[in-house]
């Protein structure tokens, strides 16, 4: 069965000036550096959390630019008590 794309809702359809905009448009994303800092920081929160080296930057860098929420399917940063984590099964 052949689509007809001309009866499609604009908003399905890849012409649509929804898919025309640039992510930068409408997604405002920051980048931190991973510094050496970061690094001595994410030490201790490993030791006293239990965390693997990628889960403990992650909790130092939120907790460094006052970050609380995270959505994520690693458990393991519950441990951290300044977090809140959001899961996919938190969603109904």
């Amino acid at each position: 069965m052949r689509r007809r794309y001309s009866s499609m809702p604009t908003s399905l359809c890849t012409t649509s000036p929804v898919f025309r905009r640039s992510a930068k448009d409408w997604l405002s994303v920051a980048v931190w550096p991973i510094t050496e800092e970061v690094i001595r920081e994410s030490k201790e929160v490993r030791q006293g959390y239990g965390l693997m080296t990628n889960d403990s930057i992650t909790a130092s860098l939120m907790t460094r630019h006052g970050l609380t929420h995270l959505a994520t399917l690693d458990s393991d940063l519950q441990r951290v008590p300044s977090l809140a984590l959001y899961q996919p099964t938190d969603v109904p």
